[in-house]
């Protein structure tokens, strides 16, 4: 794996699934005039994520109805399940189980990032860590995590936050460790910019492509 070989992640991919997806919804919110709710079958209020199993079917969160939707392969409705929680991350899809990225707020599961679904929306485990013996619920929700498919069994996590890239197994094993601190992108906490204080550097996206690593 040549990490360090940054190369920029393939334009409009994630766009175009959720483009995708979204066409099968049977509400539209492009007309103008008073918001609608959204409580149909296939309908979204807010997408958070959207992940592609094996079999090409689409898995849609919606962190305001704590809902996951289920797209076809035909880009079709399926069926939806509840969450227990409000999704607030990017996640990916391991054979029957569904992996997020998302900050809990209260509870044992703070501090760790990474959360395993099942197929029905049942949490099955929780693993990874912080990092940070004075992390607080305000700075754990800047705290992010970009995540990537390495390989069936392993991804990657990469911090939006700092020049922190990680390779995890599904079942909760840190394998790989890309850790860098150049004076361009320090830690940082706060991404407020003005005319006085320039913008902070983020990880916005990462894939592996072949043998590279990119963001």
């Amino acid at each position: 794996m040549t990490a360090p070989g940054w190369l920029a992640a393939p334009a409009g991919a994630v766009t175009l699934v959720a483009l995708i997806c979204l066409s099968a919804g049977e509400a539209s919110s492009q007309e103008s005039g008073p918001r609608t709710e959204l409580t149909g079958p296939g309908e979204f209020s807010v997408i958070t994520g959207i992940a592609v199993d094996e079999a090409d079917s689409v898995f849609v969160l919606d962190p305001i109805r704590r809902l996951a939707s289920v797209c076809a392969p035909d880009l079709e409705f399926a069926r939806s399940f509840r969450l227990s929680f409000s999704p607030d991350g990017p996640e990916l899809l391991f054979g029957a189980s569904l992996l997020i990225n998302t900050p809990f707020r209260r509870g044992d599961l703070v501090g760790l990032p990474f959360h395993v679904l099942d197929r029905n929306g049942r949490m099955t485990s929780s693993f990874g860590s912080a990092g940070d013996a004075d992390l607080t619920v305000d700075r754990y929700v800047r705290d992010g995590r970009r995540l990537a498919r390495s390989d069936t069994a392993s991804f990657w996590a990469a911090r939006t936050n700092r020049y922190l890239v990680e390779r995890w197994t599904v079942d909760g094993q840190l394998l790989e460790t890309l850790h860098r601190e150049p004076p361009w992108f320090q830690v940082w906490w706060e991404s407020h910019a003005d005319a006085d204080t320039p913008p902070v550097p983020g990880m916005i996206a990462i894939e592996q492509v072949g043998d590279t690593l990119g963001s």
